[in-house]
């Protein structure tokens, strides 16, 4: 099966005042997901996290839950939850 989603993602680095390298995020976005029934998945996807953004590379490691309202072919309400790291291109 093949899972893609893509989020639009707000930062907020308010909530750990001493730590200015561990924002919380939230946003919104989209998945498509098939599997070997041939079968799409469309949904809409909201995300909540936390990560860790190192001062001298740029990289990042988050934990994050999203809930996902998935619209075809039938409406229904899963969850996905991911630990992982992000590259930053500059």
């Amino acid at each position: 099966s093949l899972h893609i989603h893509v989020d639009y993602l707000m930062h907020s680095f308010n909530v750990f005042p001493q730590a200015e390298r561990l924002p919380l995020y939230y946003g919104i976005g989209g998945r498509i997901r098939t599997n070997e029934d041939h079968n799409t998945q469309l949904g809409l996807r909201m995300v909540g996290g936390i990560e860790y953004m190192f001062a001298t590379a740029p990289i990042d490691i988050f934990f994050e839950i999203a809930p996902i309202l998935d619209l075809t072919p039938k409406t229904e309400l899963n969850m996905n939850a991911g630990l992982g790291a992000r590259f930053y291109f500059k």
